[in-house]
């Protein structure tokens, strides 16, 4: 059995390099082609290979526009649709049904939008007597596209209505920063207080506390947790302090407690954990070590448990890169997906393909379990729709940070006339239009990109004949 188990993963070693080595010659050959005005080229993640699970991937399909619309493994499927604004409209969730030996529908999710892109209305639909029934519906309300307000309700199928069942209030401060969240069920035909959320923020709009309350029907505090945080003067995270309420005697008990250090780049170095063994004293139970390379990708986390009083190391993950191909290269998943978002592209500078986990054995101190996940990519076609024509001339300019996270600074010589600048979505769509005029035939623009979805954006140039553009990611 080790032998096969070698020989399976052997082949999804060799057949990894070959699709990589593919790839890189087919990228070469774009380079020297004319950029179509209607398409780009990108790697997707095709699929995700656990070794133990080699019958059980998670595969990714994707539209001519490079949007996910199919995520699945051997267990769960989700299906999305989209409308013109990227918008996912329609969700339909399955699971393995191991008598029928297919995917088959559990949830049905449609969603809908107002004219500023809000999303106002979900509704669910749930398998119910082997067909598919309306269950649950949220509609949203907003006051100058902030949203104000969820209200809930359930669908009767005897009398074919809704039922109204409650609501979710939303506050926000004068930063607009959401403040309170509180939300009421009608219960035994009252509308009444279930929980509450309060966020706190410091100066620079950190948030610095979280509190979560839950009340009886009473209206006293049945259950409760508190989130206190600490930031440095670069508003990195530091610690954070979890606490618990004590409805004995109607108090907040520390329970757990994390500190976080920062390399030079202001990437995580570590991070400790400890738990409180009383109100002032707290025992450090783990430590997580991080080590980047010269790109800033994370490349191994060592952790650390506390064992028999000594810090053990009990695992080791470890990231490969392909480093042929940068963020600009990769297709990234759309934050409209929300939770079902995967995330193994998230804060990555080149492409991952290989997670290789070590879990230490306990019954053996010199013995590590090993376990590997491959991550498969293919070049794709993503088509785009600008309204400005694209056109190579031998000149190009600089673009830098790229990926950009605040801000990317734009720098063009050897201009005579104002400088254009279009920026586009993936999709297209025009986001930001600037004007710049050079000085000295030298122009120099600061986009900020703060207000950006995470994802690709072309950056459009044009001044008189000039022509030229570059993909931009902002992580």
């Amino acid at each position: 059995m080790k032998k096969l188990y070698s020989l399976i993963l052997c082949v999804i070693i060799i057949c990894s390099q070959n699709i990589f080595s593919q790839s890189i010659e087919v990228k070469d050959n774009a380079n020297s082609q004319t950029l179509s005005n209607t398409n780009i080229q990108l790697m997707v993640l095709d699929s995700v290979i656990d070794a133990y699970n080699l019958d059980r991937p998670f595969v990714y399909e994707y539209d001519s526009y490079g949007r996910l619309i199919i995520s699945k493994s051997r267990i769960k499927k989700y299906e999305f649709t989209y409308d013109n604004y990227d918008n996912i409209i329609n969700t339909v969730f399955y699971v393995w049904d191991y008598d029928s030996n297919y995917h088959c529908i559990r949830e049905n999710r449609e969603y809908l939008y107002d004219n500023n892109q809000n999303l106002i209305s979900i509704i669910i639909s749930n398998i119910v007597d082997n067909a598919l029934k309306l269950n649950f519906k949220t509609l949203k309300e907003y006051n100058n596209n902030q949203l104000t307000k969820d209200n809930y309700y359930n669908y009767n199928p005897d009398s074919n209505s809704w039922t109204y069942t409650g609501r979710t209030e939303y506050y926000y401060n004068a930063d607009n920063l959401i403040s309170e969240e509180k939300t009421y069920y009608i219960i035994q035909g009252l509308e009444q207080l279930y929980c509450k959320f309060e966020y706190s923020y410091d100066s620079n709009n950190n948030i610095i506390s979280y509190i979560d309350e839950c009340y009886s029907e009473e209206g006293e505090i049945s259950n409760g947790s508190k989130t206190l945080n600490t930031y440095n003067t670069n508003n990195l995270l530091t610690q954070v302090i979890f606490e618990y309420f004590y409805t004995y005697d109607n108090t907040w008990i520390p329970l757990r407690k994390q500190e976080f250090t920062y390399n030079p780049n202001n990437l995580m170095a570590s991070s400790k954990t400890f738990a409180y063994y009383t109100t002032t004293d707290c025992v450090l139970q783990s430590i997580d070590s991080f080590y980047f390379d010269n790109n800033n990708n994370q490349t191994l986390i060592n952790t650390f448990t506390d064992f028999n009083d000594e810090m053990i190391c009990t695992r080791k993950t470890k990231n490969l890169f392909e480093y042929n191909y940068t963020q600009q290269d990769i297709l990234q998943f759309s934050d409209k997906l929300g939770n079902l978002k995967p995330k193994h592209l998230d804060g990555l500078n080149n492409m991952l393909t290989h997670i290789a986990y070590s879990r230490f054995n306990y019954d053996d101190i010199n013995s590590w379990n090993n376990d590997s996940t491959y991550l498969f990519y293919s070049l794709k076609n993503i088509v785009i729709s600008l309204s400005e024509v694209i056109s190579f001339n031998g000149q190009d300019f600089l673009l830098y940070p790229n990926p950009a996270n605040t801000e990317a600074k734009l720098v063009v010589e050897g201009l005579n006339q104002d400088l254009k600048i279009l920026i586009y979505d993936i999709k297209g769509k025009l986001i930001e239009n600037i004007k710049a005029s050079p000085i000295n035939e030298k122009a120099e623009v600061v986009i900020n990109t703060r207000n950006l979805r995470k994802g690709t954006y072309i950056i459009n140039l044009k001044s008189g004949k000039y022509s030229n553009s570059k993909k931009l990611i902002v992580n």
